[in-house]
C-alpha cells in the first residue's frame, strides 16, 4: 500500500511539473519545438509511473492472495494438531490456565519453613499427583504447556521430598528423660518420656541411661512411617486402621519392627513411637 501511494503522489508531482512546464516555457518564451519536447519527455515519465503504478496493483493482488493461501495453510495446521490432541484451542487454554495455578501454588508454597511445608502435606503432594496426571495428556508436549511443566518440576524440586520437622535437642548434666519431657519447650509433659525413647532407640539402649552432649530427636509430628500410640491402643487395633494395613492382622509386621522398644507385643504405651513398615 505505501508503494501504491507513492507512486500516486508521483503522478501528481508529474502533472504539476508539466503544468510548471507550461508556465515555464510561457514565461521564458520556449520555441514550439522545446515546449514540444519537454511535454513529450515529461509525458513518457507519467505513462512509465502509471505502468509500475499498474505492476504494483498486480503484485500487491497476488501478495494478498499468496497470504490467504498461508492462513487457510495455518488453520489446517492448527485443525490436524488437534485432532491429535484430541481437543480445541479452548481445551488448550483451559490447561495450561489449570498448570499456571497450580505453578502460583507451589510459588506461595516453596519458601515455606520445613514445619509449615509439612503442615501443607496433603496440599503438595496433592498438587504433585495432578501435575504427574496431566503429564500423560498429550497437550502436555506443546510447547507452552511444557515450559510451564518443566517450571512446576523444577518448584517440586525444590519442596521435594517432604520430611517432618524434627527438633534437636542436646543433653546436659543432670538431663533424664522424663525431665526433658516435662520442659516447656519439648513436650510441656513429663509423660511424654517415652516418646523421646522410642524415637531415639538408635542411641538409647536403655531408658534410665543417657549422657551429656547425646542429641536426641524430638518428635514433633507423625510421618507417614510412624504411628504415636494413643490411650486404648493395641497392635491389632493398629494394624486396622486404614492409614495403616486396613487389618488387625498384620499387627505382627508393626511388632517385628518395634522389637527393641516393645518387650511385649501384649502391652504398648501412650505416646510411643512406633515405626510402620510398608513392604
Amino acid at each position: 500500500m505505501k508503494i501504491k501511494f507513492s507512486l500516486i503522489v508521483l503522478l501528481v508531482i508529474f502533472s504539476l511539473l508539466i503544468s510548471s512546464t507550461i508556465l515555464f516555457a510561457q514565461e521564458q518564451k520556449l520555441t514550439k519545438e522545446e515546449y514540444q519536447k519537454q511535454l513529450i519527455e515529461w509525458q513518457q515519465r507519467e505513462n512509465k509511473a502509471k505502468a509500475e503504478l499498474n505492476n504494483c496493483d498486480n503484485d500487491l493482488t497476488q501478495l494478498k492472495n499468496q497470504l490467504e493461501q498461508l492462513v487457510k495453510q495455518i488453520e489446517d495446521i492448527k485443525n490436524q494438531i488437534y485432532s491429535i490432541l484430541g481437543t480445541d484451542q479452548a481445551g488448550i487454554n483451559n490447561f495450561i490456565s489449570e498448570l499456571q495455578k497450580f505453578k502460583n501454588q507451589l510459588q506461595g508454597l516453596v519458601n515455606l519453613s520445613k514445619e509449615d511445608k509439612w503442615a501443607q502435606k496433603d496440599e503438595i503432594e496433592g498438587i504433585q499427583k495432578k501435575v504427574e496426571e496431566m503429564g500423560k495428556n498429550k497437550i502436555s508436549k506443546l510447547p507452552e504447556a511444557a515450559s510451564v511443566m518443566n517450571e512446576i518440576k523444577a518448584l517440586l524440586g525444590r519442596i521435594l521430598p517432604l520430611e517432618p520437622p524434627i527438633q534437636i535437642y542436646v543433653v546436659v548434666k543432670g538431663d533424664y528423660l522424663w525431665k526433658i519431657a516435662g520442659k516447656k519447650e519439648i513436650y510441656g509433659n513429663p509423660y511424654q518420656w517415652i516418646r523421646i525413647y522410642t524415637f531415639n532407640r538408635d542411641q538409647i539402649k536403655d531408658p534410665d541411661l543417657i549422657y551429656p552432649d547425646q542429641k536426641f530427636k524430638i518428635h514433633k509430628v507423625v510421618g507417614d512411617n510412624e504411628h504415636l500410640v494413643a490411650k486404648g491402643e493395641w497392635l491389632s487395633k493398629i494394624a486396622g486402621y486404614a492409614r495403616i494395613y486396613n487389618d488387625p492382622f498384620q499387627w505382627n509386621k508393626i511388632y517385628e519392627a518395634n522389637k527393641s522398644v516393645i518387650e511385649d507385643p501384649n502391652l504398648i504405651y501412650p505416646y510411643m513411637v512406633l515405626v510402620i513398615p510398608r513392604k
